[in-house]
């Protein structure tokens, strides 16, 4: 069974090596790579904002093996997931349980919340978790220039 803690900033640099890891700025709307000083601003206000909740998650091994985070639409209840797994953890199933986990926490102190996720079309394991993890598609568009899937989970 998978576990998590809320980030803290001693999380700021294993969180900056998985977002600069070429899958994950291929996969991301922003394709350049980060600068860790920008990085470390960045994720201070983050962990520090009322409008993000982030998450660290962990096998069963007690290894640190990716995150989920919610930034908070303007309502102070609706938000966006992102998620990141390590790279040597891809391909065990933990994208499912670590989307289903913080989405259950996450709606469950934010009663009719409503969580998007954007997908890139040609990112099929992410689209199938988040399906498999209860998503629905709600609609196909070009977004940055980029075909993605919009999922929704209320």
């Amino acid at each position: 069974m998978l576990t998590y803690e809320i980030a803290s900033v001693h999380d700021s640099y294993t969180i900056y090596q998985w977002a600069n890891d070429s899958l994950s700025r291929e996969n991301s709307y922003n394709k350049e790579p980060i600068n860790y000083d920008n990085h470390l601003v960045w994720f201070k206000q983050k962990i520090n904002s009322k409008r993000s909740k982030f998450y660290i998650f962990y096998n069963e091994q007690k290894n640190k093996i990716g995150f989920v985070r919610f930034d908070i639409n303007d309502n102070l209840k609706d938000a966006i997931i992102s998620i990141v797994v390590d790279v040597n953890q891809r391909g065990k199933g933990y994208a499912k349980q670590m989307i289903e986990i913080a989405t259950e926490e996450y709606m469950e102190s934010n009663s009719g919340a409503a969580i998007t996720a954007y997908v890139f079309k040609t990112n099929l394991q992410s689209y199938k978790s988040f399906l498999n993890a209860g998503f629905v598609l709600s609609v196909e568009k070009v977004v940055n220039e980029i075909t993605s899937y919009i999922l929704i989970k209320k």
